[in-house]
Parts: structure tokens; C-alpha cells; sequence
């Protein structure tokens, strides 16, 4: 246990620098764009972000489930599931990216306010460099080569972001939104090639596997698509219905206060890249001492990880929120409500990722189906009556009811009770 709480502090480590990268990102696009062309580079991302995570459907929680139990790429069966699982996504992403390259020859218009006309091939490229990154990201995952994995999903991108901006910035004629988003587009391209280069030794034997998922296989893989799908239609659909009834400067606002309110989860993200195959190799065993001690021991971690991110954003909000720009200390309510959420979110643990990689997706489409549902009626109705504040209430209403019902179904099947707030200590 020793040897895991180090690998875990190692991850932890590794994602705070990406989500500093992160955040210096917002405040690079916050100080150098206006606000209402930073509010469109922002949606700009999050549709990137939503599209990466529903194109790659449910193969990065399949392969690191898989990869997870068995610990080695080269078990015949990781082989078909890794194989199914990129050629599955790959040929539903390309088939997404074609449909996207005949919007590109014609003028769009989001609700009369996101002329994105120009930047839909560059969305389309992003979202597929993406996927293969999120997908890479989890064979080393799987392999519980967490660090690596982190280090390309997370943090190689925005850091080469903020390199190239800030080392390029005095020639950089053109500081339109679409520039800078252009410029991301090229830093996830760079990222890609340079996974796919590290990652090839491990996967090379791919080419000679021609199998296909077996019946119960594809059915696992289905239901965590539609989990996935709907955990990125709750994340993101506040997101989209905000872009719909506010302004673009009030949608760079909520997307700093979100981004930044995040923060406070680093230590679940971080906890779940290493924790999730040993969630998965334990439950396999039947090993379920061992199971809730892991689950105790990530609780904990994550706790003691996100009260300061949390203190520190209560109690100086107004200065937080100011370092993007005075327009953005509006902003100062919107985060607290938003942080709340984050916290309560951390103190329920990893109840989401458990369901996943215990095999029990279909009580988590449940809970998510059922979540979504009242999340976009409280998001259209309390946004449409009181702008940002209704968005940033409904997010976390949406984001703790998510995590009460899945631990509720993490009670119910494994016994673990993440209602009880008795942490146990790490062993």
C-alpha cells in the first residue's frame, strides 16, 4: 500500500502541473483576448472536449478494465479488446469527421452569436487527435503506468499551448479567437504523433489481431458508451443551454468559474488514473477487503487534497476570478456555487469510476440517464430565470444528486457505504 499511496502522490503531482497548465491557459486566452472572443474560444473547447469524450465511446474504460485485470497488453484477450476498441471508435470518429468537413463549406451560426463557420475542421481534426490521445492515454492507464498516461492527456497539450503563445507571442499578428484556437489544434496534433511514438512498442502486435468483440464483450462495451455519452451530456449540457441564454462575455465567465472550480477535483482525476485497474484486478479476485480499503485510501487522499484548493477559492473568489480580467469578477459567486459542488463531488469518492470498473455500467446509465434528464430541465429553467448564478446552481445540483444516486448503487452492490464520512486511515 506503501508503494500505491507513492504512485499515487506521483499522479497527483503530474495532474496539478496539467491543471495549472490548464488554468494558465485561461488566463493567457482571458488576458489577450476580449471577452466575448475569450466566451467563443471557450465554447470553442468544450465542444472539443464533449465531442473527444463521446467519439471515444466506452473504450477507454473498456481497455483499462481489461488491461487492469489481466496486466498485460499481450494477453490474447487485451489484444481483441484493444483492437475492437480502436477500430470501433476510429471508424465512427472518421465517419464524424467527413460529416464535419461538408459544414466547413458553408456558413454556421450558433444561435446568431458563435460565427464557428471557418473553425469546423479545426474542430473536427481536434476532436479525433484527441480521441487517439484519450485512447492511448488508456492503454498506459490499464498498464498502471498512470503518470505517463496523465502526462499526455492532461498536461503535454495546454503546456505546449502556453510554450508556443508565450515564446511566439510578439509575432503573433492575428489575436483572433480562431487563431489561438488554430494554434491548440496543432499542439493536440504534435501531442498525438508523439504518444503514438512512444506507445507503438507496446501495441505494434495490434496489426496481426483481427478479432472482433465477442457478444458479451460488445454488450459491456455498448452499455459503457451510453455511460459515457450521458456523463458528457451532463458535464456539458449546462455548458451549451448557457451559450443558448447568455451573452458571450457572461459565457466566458462561467466557463473561467467552471474551469477553475475544477481544480478542486484534480485529486479524484488523478486518484481514478491509478486506482481504476486495481479497482477492477481487486473486484476480479473477489478480493473485497481489499476493494474498500483501496476505495478508503483514494477517498482520503482526495479529501485532503481538495479542502485547500477549496478554502482557497471561498475565501478569495474575488481575487481568483480577478486575475482574468476585472470583467470577470462578476464571476466571484458563480465559483463558489460551482466549488461547493466540486467539494461535495471529492467527498463521495470515486463512485462512478467503482461501477465502471467493477462491471456494473448499467446501474451507473441509470443514475445517469435519470440525472441528465433533470439536469438540463433545472439548466433551461433556472438559466433562462437567473443567468449565470441559475447555471452554476443547476451544475452542482446536478453534479452532487449524480454522485448521492451512484453511491446509493455503490451500497447497494458492493457494500462499500459512501454516505459514511468515517475515513479510514491510509494502511
Amino acid at each position: 500500500m506503501n508503494r500505491l499511496f507513492f504512485i499515487s502522490i506521483i499522479s497527483l503531482f503530474t495532474r496539478v502541473f496539467g491543471s495549472c497548465a490548464s488554468f494558465l491557459v485561461t488566463l493567457l486566452i482571458t488576458n489577450r483576448l476580449d471577452i466575448s472572443d475569450a466566451g467563443i474560444f471557450f465554447f470553442l473547447l468544450s465542444v472539443v472536449n464533449f465531442g473527444s469524450n463521446i467519439f471515444s465511446m466506452g473504450a477507454p474504460n473498456m481497455i483499462i478494465r481489461t488491461l487492469g485485470r489481466h496486466s498485460s497488453i499481450g494477453n490474447p484477450i487485451c489484444l481483441r479488446i484493444i483492437y475492437s476498441s480502436f477500430a470501433s471508435v476510429i471508424k465512427f470518429t472518421l465517419l464524424a469527421l467527413l460529416i464535419s468537413f461538408a459544414f466547413s463549406f458553408s456558413n454556421f451560426e450558433f444561435i446568431d452569436k458563435y460565427t464557428i463557420d471557418s473553425n469546423f475542421i479545426y474542430i473536427s481534426l481536434s476532436v479525433f487527435f484527441t480521441v487517439m490521445i484519450l485512447l492511448i492515454s488508456s492503454c498506459y492507464q490499464g498498464l498502471g503506468k498512470s503518470v505517463t498516461g496523465s502526462f499526455f492527456q492532461n498536461v503535454l497539450t495546454p503546456l505546449m499551448f502556453c510554450v508556443s503563445t508565450t515564446f511566439f507571442y510578439k509575432y503573433i499578428d492575428d489575436g483572433s479567437y480562431s487563431f489561438y484556437f488554430k494554434l491548440y489544434t496543432l499542439c493536440i496534433f504534435i501531442v498525438f504523433i508523439v504518444s503514438l511514438f512512444f506507445i507503438y512498442p507496446e501495441i505494434r502486435r495490434l496489426h496481426v489481431v483481427r478479432e472482433k468483440f465477442k457478444i458479451a464483450e460488445r454488450m459491456s462495451f455498448l452499455n459503457l458508451t451510453y455511460v459515457a455519452s450521458l456523463q458528457q451530456c451532463m458535464q456539458w449540457s449546462s455548458h451549451f443551454i448557457c451559450a443558448y441564454y447568455l451573452m458571450s462575455f457572461e459565457l466566458a465567465i462561467f466557463s473561467a468559474s467552471q474551469r477553475t472550480a475544477t481544480l478542486i477535483t484534480i485529486s479524484l482525476i488523478a486518484i481514478n488514473l491509478v486506482y481504476s485497474p486495481r479497482f477492477s484486478k481487486a473486484y476480479h479476485e473477489d478480493d473485497f477487503n481489499r476493494l474498500l480499503d483501496l476505495f478508503n485510501n483514494a477517498r482520503l487522499t482526495m479529501i485532503l487534497v481538495a479542502l485547500p484548493f477549496f478554502i482557497s477559492i471561498f475565501m478569495f473568489s474575488d481575487n481568483v476570478m480577478g486575475l482574468f480580467g476585472d470583467d470577470y469578477s462578476l464571476g466571484s459567486n458563480v465559483l463558489i456555487i460551482m466549488a461547493i459542488g466540486q467539494l461535495i463531488k471529492v467527498f463521495f469518492g470515486p463512485v462512478l469510476m467503482l461501477l465502471n470498473m467493477t462491471g456494473h455500467e448499467k446501474d451507473l446509465k441509470e443514475v445517469l440517464i435519470f440525472c441528465t434528464i433533470l439536469g438540463v430541465v433545472f439548466s433551461v429553467i433556472l438559466t433562462s430565470f437567473f443567468g449565470l448564478v441559475g447555471g452554476a446552481i443547476s451544475v452542482s445540483i446536478s453534479v452532487v444528486l449524480q454522485n448521492i444516486l451512484a453511491a446509493n448503487k455503490v451500497k447497494k452492490r458492493l457494500g462499500i457505504d459512501a454516505f459514511s464520512f468515517k475515513l479510514a486511515g491510509l494502511r
